[in-house]
């Protein structure tokens, strides 16, 4: 997938979706799967892409944020790449809870959210949790990751964390 512009992401807020970025840790055919005992979920570290704010960008800052400092560190978040995009949809009554403006300040009916895949390499597999925004985590391969995944109880949710370890596999990214 090609990176996108500034003016690109722009775009996708300007048709009603939030652009949002998935961030997917591998290192050594494994990627970073992490557990939010507030939602009872396996997950991808995940933000909403700040306006003015490149994909790449996004995805470090997320990293920084929920993962913490020293785990940044350990990644080459410059070298991140988006492989993939997918979105939801929200149901009538969820649309429009959410502030959303295009770059320029226009306000936007918010209808859903894109969801932009970006692998992002570790130096390795130190993790250290009590620095993160989770209670859990692994590193896996395709097929305990999918084990997990499909336990997520948001069908979309579901489907999107899903697809990126499609996505990553077929990229050989993963084992």
């Amino acid at each position: 997938m090609k990176t996108l512009t500034l003016k690109e992401i722009d775009e996708v807020r300007k048709t009603g979706y939030r652009p949002s970025v998935i961030c997917c840790c591998v290192h050594d055919k494994k990627v970073l799967f992490l557990y939010k005992k507030e939602f009872s979920m396996w997950m991808f570290p995940q933000s909403s892409v700040r306006n003015k704010e490149e994909l790449v960008e996004a995805a470090g800052r997320e990293i920084r944020e929920e993962l913490g400092e020293s785990f940044a560190k350990n990644c080459n978040s410059a070298d991140a790449f988006a492989f993939g995009e997918d979105m939801i949809e929200f149901l009538p009554e969820k649309q429009n809870l959410e502030e959303l403006k295009t770059d320029d300040g226009q306000e936007c009916k918010m209808l859903g959210k894109k969801y932009f895949y970006c692998a992002v390499a570790a130096k390795d597999e130190t993790l250290n949790i009590s620095e993160t925004q989770y209670d859990d985590h692994y590193w896996l391969e395709f097929q305990p990751a999918m084990f997990l995944a499909k336990k997520i109880h948001q069908p979309g949710k579901r489907r999107i964390t899903m697809k990126a370890l499609e996505l990553l596999k077929s990229l050989d990214l993963i084992g």
